[in-house]
């Protein structure tokens, strides 16, 4: 059962963010493009306050819509695992609709109050499932809205499809936020010499059997902005140069049609064709990325840099210590085959979930590491400043200067900064949920870890596992069989219950 509502009540705020809520560095001068998630969550944050509900314990914000089918929002899912495993006493959103705005999503929620015993609260909405013990109603009325949403958010995608396709069709321009590489605006109608100088390089050196990862680097490395200010990544450039807007074109349902008063870039729409048709012949096929095992978490006991997926000189699949951006220092001098490091930490981790008591000692560890309710209290207090900063900035008392706005947006970073590292922190509790669970595991410990995946798997061995350390190889060879065999001793696993 959860807490009962009043001040020690631990509340969840699930938020919305905008993909744009960062500064931006335009023409020299900075810029703050505020979100409509700031404002929703003060809201929140001043009607708990005002009526005494309770702490704020952690706010869970997702980029991605409730309303899309396949989209990505762990943090959602996270306020689900936290009020079911009790770490929060309830959910609080602005609106209902931030919150689920498929019906599959929002028998998840109703479910986990249920569940949980837990209490939803939508500000907008006047709906408080702590007011009133009819269930039922409740949930007719959640449902209700979460329907209401779905089918506006359907004529919504319809009305907004129809709006771009009659757009393409006339030959407008898609405008985006940041006007396009290479154009000077975002309708086209002119070009940035300098730009368009750097398309056609990249182009040149594509037909010269060059590589668009090769091409990001090197103009990162040049200093050449990019209109997000990010690096160069090949993606970009392999966008923008397979993009009609190139050959002063749109795609519209019915074919392409020219766009109204755009320049091209290549006049030559033969050539842009054939670049097209190298750049697709030698991409990289970008698949849903290969996990492995112990990859970043494995470390060469030489340098101490972590393992990556590899290939030996005769194309086994093995772990290496590689040269990378990331790791420029790495002394690329150990290999192992991938699959005898994975059966050893197999069996390994195996055993170890296997035992009751090895996994009760982790577990205490951890409760010791992290004092949860210090952790919720602290960020409620973070939360409180962050509302007084918004007065002190926006709304002073009368009399009062307010608060410089380069002052304003320094302190809210600090409060930022420590809030994510009290978040990480808390993510590390949420894990070791997994723990619990394995102490029931016993015998079935194995039908476990080979059942759950490798996503899994690797969640539970930055768990319980302090360091897996592979050594240089000796060659071991074994009377009266040809070949060589594998020496065990070069792996070495410190558990997480080992001083």
């Amino acid at each position: 059962m959860t807490a009962e509502p009043g001040p020690s009540f631990r509340w969840g705020l699930v938020l919305r963010r905008s993909q744009y809520h960062r500064r931006l560095a335009v023409n020299g001068e900075v810029e703050r493009y505020e979100e409509s998630t700031s404002r929703h969550e003060l809201d929140l944050i001043q009607h708990i306050r005002a009526n005494d509900m309770g702490i704020i314990a952690q706010i869970y914000t997702d980029i991605a819509s409730a309303y899309k089918r396949d989209a990505k929002r762990p943090e959602f899912q996270n306020a689900l695992d936290d009020l079911k495993a009790g770490r929060i006493d309830g959910i609080a959103v602005w609106k209902l609709d931030r919150l689920a705005r498929r019906m599959t999503e929002t028998y998840r929620v109703i479910r986990a109050l249920e569940e949980s015993g837990g209490r939803l609260f939508s500000l907008k909405d006047q709906l408080d499932t702590a007011d009133d013990a009819d269930k039922q109603r409740i949930n007719l009325m959640i449902n209700f809205v979460s329907m209401a949403a779905q089918m506006e958010s359907e004529a919504h995608s319809v009305r907004t499809l129809a709006w771009h396709q009659q757009r393409a069709e006339r030959g407008f321009v898609q405008k985006s936020r940041y006007r396009p590489f290479g154009h000077a605006n975002k309708n086209w109608t002119s070009l940035v010499d300098d730009e368009v100088k750097l398309i056609h390089e990249a182009k040149e050196r594509i037909f010269r059997g060059e590589s668009a990862t090769s091409i990001a680097r090197d103009w990162t490395a040049r200093g050449i902005p990019t209109r997000s200010g990010s690096p160069w990544h090949e993606d970009t450039i392999i966008n923008f140069l397979t993009s009609h807007r190139m050959i002063g074109q749109r795609l519209s349902p019915y074919g392409l049609r020219d766009a109204q008063d755009a320049l091209p870039i290549f006049t030559n729409r033969e050539e842009w064709e054939r670049l097209c048709v190298t750049i697709n012949a030698n991409r990289r096929q970008l698949g849903r990325k290969e996990w492995h095992l112990c990859s970043n978490i494995a470390a060469c006991s030489l340098c101490n840099r972590p393992l990556i997926g590899a290939q030996s000189g005769d194309g086994v699949p093995s772990y290496g210590c590689r040269k990378r951006r990331k790791e420029p220092g790495a002394c690329g001098r150990i290999y192992i085959a991938k699959k005898y490091l994975d059966e050893i930490v197999t069996r390994e981790a195996i055993a170890f979930l296997s035992d009751r008591n090895r996994v009760m000692a982790v577990l205490r560890s951890q409760e010791n590491s992290a004092d949860m309710a210090a952790i919720h209290a602290r960020y409620d207090e973070l939360e409180s400043d962050k509302l007084a900063l918004e007065r002190a900035a926006f709304r002073p008392p009368q009399g009062v200067p307010r608060l410089p706005t380069e002052r304003y947006w320094s302190l809210r970073g600090e409060i930022e900064e420590e809030e994510e590292e009290l978040l990480r922190r808390m993510a590390v509790n949420r894990e070791a949920g997994d723990l619990k669970e394995a102490l029931d595991f016993g015998d079935d410990a194995a039908e476990v870890w080979a059942e759950r995946g490798v996503n899994y798997q690797r969640r539970m061995l930055k768990l319980i596992v302090k360091r897996i350390e592979v050594r240089p190889g000796r060659v071991i060879r074994t009377k009266g069989k040809s070949g060589n065999s594998f020496d065990p001793e070069r792996v070495s696993i410190t558990f997480a219950d080992k001083e």
